[in-house]
């Protein structure tokens, strides 16, 4: 099966490289999400240094925290608001659902962050069966695994 490849500048982000152009950092962050989602989204660092003004209400980060291995993400205001409250004082309390994107990297996911999920009964909490499943940090929340074209086209050649 083949493994999406995480775009040009991601590797030069991981090797450690110097600090990447703003450009290079808004491609990555936008790698993240679906284009109609990623195009219109607010483009911003970790530290809320904002790289482009969105039109929508989408955040998409090159990488999250200080981990810049994490990879890109887009998301809604409530994850949003969580990763932010969770960097500046380790409070990862939400209110309402939210939902994020990690399109990017060689495990496409969408995440679902649930107010009150922290009873685990009838979800799945193994990560290596390759279905939705319950991760439990920082806070409760599903990851839902992405079949990418590529990968699609990779399953159909197999049978």
């Amino acid at each position: 099966m083949k493994k999406m490849l995480i775009p040009l500048a991601a590797g030069a982000l991981f090797a450690g490289s110097a600090a990447l152009a703003d450009e290079d950092m808004i491609a990555l962050a936008m790698s993240a999400g679906p284009e109609a989602i990623a195009s219109e989204a607010t483009i911003m660092l970790p530290d809320g240094t904002v790289l482009r003004e969105g039109s929508d209400y989408w955040t998409c980060f090159p990488y999250i925290g200080e981990n810049v291995n994490s990879g890109p993400v887009c998301a809604d205001p409530i994850w949003t608001a969580a990763m932010r409250s969770e960097l500046v004082d380790g409070n990862y309390a939400v209110d309402e659902t939210g939902v994020s994107y990690m399109l990017a990297g060689d495990y496409p996911h969408i995440m679902v962050i649930i107010p009150g999920a922290g009873s685990y009964q009838g979800f799945n909490t193994d990560p290596g069966d390759g279905k939705t499943w319950m991760m439990n940090l920082p806070a409760p929340h599903l990851m839902i695994p992405i079949v990418m074209d590529s990968e699609e086209e990779d399953l159909e050649a197999e049978e």
